[in-house]
């Protein structure tokens, strides 16, 4: 991946792409849809919370282009993100990325490869 922050000069408001997220689960598109809008924030210097092109990237992944827009403007799935938040800051979430390994091991935060693999190996050698 070609990641170069500095082409990205802005932080957008994120509650309409997680609002998209959040509606892609029950298609089975949610993985694909949330690397489509983290590679239009971080490699095209998308804005990604306008509505219109959120509308155009989860058209590629389960959504019309009118629901899309719909969901990404609508106030009700702007509740369900801060709900999402919540519930996972009363988990102990306080940063992205965040990885429980086994129940028992979380690492909060952008870890190197060698933190995170101590804290698998810690996992398997606990059984």
């Amino acid at each position: 991946m070609e990641l170069n922050l500095s082409r990205q000069l802005w932080t957008y408001p994120t509650h309409a792409a997680h609002a998209l997220i959040l509606a892609a689960r029950d298609r089975g598109t949610q993985h694909p849809l949330a690397v489509a809008i983290c590679a239009a924030h971080f490699l095209g210097a998308k804005n990604i919370s306008d509505a219109d092109l959120l509308a155009d990237i989860a058209a590629d992944h389960g959504f019309d282009h009118l629901e899309g827009r719909t969901i990404a403007v609508d106030p009700a799935w702007h509740a369900r993100v801060e709900q999402a938040a919540a519930q996972s800051a009363a988990a102990g979430i306080r940063s992205v990325p965040h990885f429980v390994f086994g129940g028992r091991v979380a690492i909060n935060g952008g870890r190197s490869e060698d933190e995170i693999a101590l804290a698998i190996s810690e996992v398997v050698a606990s059984g």
